[in-house]
């Protein structure tokens, strides 16, 4: 999931990669290709990068859910503002008041900065990122354990299984092989308590972006239910991939024919290549459109690649 916030406020130069599956399986097998050295080494850099910056957990967050929970994930809708005109109050309201007596009022296109002062959303996608990094960054010492796997275990503790600063497994309040087996015990209930939610609550089953069927299948497989994760995706590829692709083909069309330095586009067209790497893998079109895309994280997990 891609963080909002500028990369510059981030780790320096790293990228957020929205949505992507690493397979387990080739990154423990450790034969990797000798072309994705490059590729590693800028795994190494951010994940050290990453590990300093931590742990996180929904406890860090100043305000309160209006659940009264602070345990409970939260993050705000982006484009909604209080409207307190009709509240009748007679002194100045605090950011707690606001936010549960003023009703909001939706600008489209308006983007709320008041929405990262609860940055609940901001701080997982640092904690996922930092975990995801260090557990390659483990994966090409061939240690049993090291430093990186060790940040990736007490980050993990910290915002999902400690009881002094765990998430509640719910988004109410929302807009591996081997390891300790108490560890991953504990994480699997976790993980099978969210799953029940996605499944079941109102809100969950609202909801029709494609992250939803991406977590679910992710901790489908977690929970070593395969024949749910295929059953999720299969529902995914079957109903809502099929609407989107006819109503974006145009757009990707464009995108991958036009010249984006030409019309002032190549930050954006940027964000293809990680997912022409991962649905494709055409080498010969991502040399002509980013020249170091072999130093990318994408290069490595995404092998091998056509030409």
């Amino acid at each position: 999931m891609a963080s909002e916030r500028p990369l510059a406020d981030r780790v320096a130069g790293q990228t957020s990669y929205a949505n992507d599956f690493v397979d387990p399986d080739y990154i423990l097998t450790r034969n990797y290709p000798t072309n994705t050295g490059l590729a590693q080494a800028t795994i190494n850099a951010w994940a050290k990068s990453l590990a300093g910056r931590g742990p996180w957990s929904v406890m860090d967050k100043a305000g309160i859910p209006p659940t009264g929970d602070k345990h409970d994930y939260l993050s705000w809708a982006p484009y909604w503002w209080p409207d307190c005109s009709s509240v009748g109050n007679t002194t100045a309201l605090t950011e707690q008041e606001i936010w549960v007596t003023c009703p909001y009022v939706r600008r489209d296109g308006q983007f709320n900065p008041d929405v990262r002062t609860v940055n609940d959303v901001g701080n997982f996608q640092d904690l996922s990122e930092t975990v995801f990094y260090n557990a390659l960054a483990w994966a090409f010492t061939k240690e049993p354990t090291n430093a990186n796997s060790a940040t990736a275990v007490r980050y993990i503790s910290t915002w999902f299984l400690d009881e002094a600063t765990r998430m509640t497994p719910n988004l109410q309040k929302a807009a591996t092989p081997t390891g300790h087996p108490i560890f991953d015990a504990a994480m699997i209930s976790w993980s099978r308590e969210y799953i029940n939610w996605l499944e079941t609550a109102p809100l969950a089953l609202a909801t029709t972006v494609p992250f939803y069927y991406n977590q679910l299948a992710a901790l489908k497989l977690l929970v070593n239910d395969n024949e749910g994760a295929v059953n999720v995706t299969r529902t995914y590829f079957a109903k809502q991939f099929l609407s989107q692709i006819a109503c974006r083909r145009p757009a990707l069309d464009h995108a991958m024919t036009f010249t984006a330095s030409a019309s002032g586009e190549a930050e954006y067209a940027a964000e293809l290549y990680p997912n022409v790497a991962a649905v494709a893998s055409y080498a010969s079109y991502l040399k002509s459109a980013d020249r170091s895309f072999a130093s990318q994280p994408y290069f490595f997990w995404n092998q091998p690649f056509r030409s």
